[in-house]
């Protein structure tokens, strides 16, 4: 049987110089897009014959990847997103148009309004593709992959939002689930990933402990008495998806049109930094892997260090 499918996934089977040749069509794909697969590779195997080299196409490449080195990565899930986002750039082309395709991508993302460290993330997936099919699978005589080319990321803008701000956002959400996690965002500084995965078992004397599983070291973060109604309750009882839309409305609602999730984070920081706590505190409570990741706030304490300096002043003028 030519094609066949296996726990949702459709394989292609065919025989060359009587041996069996058996490839997957990959998660989701159709019954329809498993015969052009068959075909193709039909047609692959017959230019091998003639002692041609098959032409390869960027879709069939990002399927190899997606069923190979994808799910050896840490988060495959986000990954697969990636790829998602660029299949209306990949159908129908060839390998060796990669780097058309993510020019191509470019300019649409761009229109879009995403961010180039978000376009980037995706034409970098691109670039590896390209780079594998050459280095590994046999499958570019060139390194085109040099010549795909990441956007300048000079797009770093925080906003910091007041705890009134973070208030309003958080009672404007039409789920209430998700205006806790607005708020829980913004007292602990925890990222978006990282509250979806927050239960009892992360909690211990005050404080939640965080482990390697995600983004950042493991790290232990007190929480503030504000917040400890939301984290007697946790886990918090909602998708990705409602607490986009709940997001969305809210600061629609609230005229803050411009914020993004990850805003709370940067809030957070912003708190603790004016605060008084040094930056080598912020770091550890952030999760960064380096110092000048925290670095960015540090004009944040210029005020509290004004004050630090006048008392120290006032103190030495006493003792004149």
């Amino acid at each position: 049987m030519p094609i066949f499918k296996h726990r949702g996934i459709f394989y292609i089977s065919v025989s060359y110089n009587g041996k069996r040749v058996r490839k997957t069509a990959g998660k989701n794909a159709t019954r329809n897009q498993a015969r052009a697969l068959e075909k193709k590779l039909q047609d692959d195997l017959f230019k091998i014959k003639l002692g041609q080299k098959p032409e390869r196409d960027l879709m069939e490449a990002l399927l190899r990847w997606l069923d190979g080195e994808c799910q050896t990565l840490k988060s495959p899930r986000k990954f697969e997103s990636h790829a998602r986002a660029l299949l209306p750039f990949v159908k129908g082309k060839r390998l060796i148009d990669a780097p058309q395709a993510a020019e191509d991508a470019k300019v649409v993302m761009r229109d879009t309004g995403l961010s180039p460290a978000t376009i980037n993330r995706r034409i970098a997936l691109l670039r590896r593709i390209a780079n594998l099919a050459y280095s590994s699978w046999g499958w570019l005589d060139q390194p085109i992959g040099l010549r795909i080319r990441l956007l300048p990321e000079r797009n770093e803008r925080h906003y910091y939002l007041t705890p009134p701000q973070v208030e309003a956002v958080a009672a404007a959400c039409p789920n209430p689930e998700a205006g806790d996690m607005v708020r829980l965002a913004a007292l602990t500084g925890l990222r978006r990933s990282e509250l979806f995965k927050l239960s009892q078992d992360n909690i211990r004397d005050g404080v939640i402990l965080l482990d390697a599983s995600g983004k950042g070291r493991p790290r232990a973060v007190p929480y503030p008495k504000e917040a400890e109604s939301i984290v007697l309750r946790l886990p918090l009882i909602l998708s990705d998806a409602q607490l986009r839309k709940s997001w969305d409305k809210a600061r629609h609602a609230t005229g803050l049109h411009h914020i993004r999730f990850h805003d709370l984070r940067h809030a957070y920081a912003s708190w603790v930094v004016q605060s008084g706590v040094p930056l080598r505190a912020v770091q550890d409570l952030l999760g960064h892997a380096t110092l000048s990741m925290t670095q960015r706030y540090s004009h944040l304490s210029a005020d509290f260090l004004q004050t630090a300096v006048q008392t120290m002043s006032a103190s030495l003028n006493r003792v004149k």
